[in-house]
């Protein structure tokens, strides 16, 4: 079970390193980290909440049938609730942290959140999995990267909204 579990999370530890490591000017504090990355965890909640709200309004398809079927499953399953959940985590976490005072700080927290989510994700889907090795490394190079990179640019977006740019 702990082989599994490392498998699951190694890709996010390493990414979370190379983010802090790009930090390196003014570092954010380690404890503020990893509750951004708590906050990310309590986003994979959020997201449950969200799919199954729009899954009450139709929007949410559970065998999809056909290729418009998988874009709202992707669209409405998927994507939308995981990147709005992240989003209000990140705004709670940051709207009053008193270290948020530049643009890389803002990339750096969303990262965190982002690599919250996607470790907890990715432990529930190689849990799941027959083949875990297999699911973990399949997901270790896509997944989880496409999380960490979408929360990126997300907090690239939050910084300069919050900056006035």
């Amino acid at each position: 079970m702990i082989l599994i579990i490392a498998t699951a999370l190694l890709p996010v530890l390493i990414l979370g390193w190379w983010i802090y490591r790009k930090d390196s000017a003014r570092p954010e504090p380690l404890h503020l980290l990893l509750h951004a990355f708590l906050y990310g965890v309590g986003s994979t909640f959020v997201t449950v909440v969200i799919v199954a709200v729009l899954g009450m309004m139709g929007l949410v398809v559970t065998e999809p049938g056909s290729f418009g079927d998988a874009a709202k499953l992707s669209l409405f399953g998927a994507a939308l609730p995981e990147e709005s959940a992240k989003l209000l985590m990140l705004w709670l976490f940051l709207r009053k942290n008193k270290y948020y005072d530049e643009y890389l700080d803002g990339i750096v927290y969303a990262a965190c959140v982002g690599l919250g989510f996607a470790g907890t994700e990715n432990i529930l889907y190689v849990l799941q999995s027959e083949d875990w090795m297999l699911t973990g490394v399949i997901r270790g190079l896509t997944a989880v990267p496409a999380h960490f990179a979408m929360a990126c640019a997300m907090g690239y977006f939050y910084s300069k909204r919050h900056f006035g740019d």
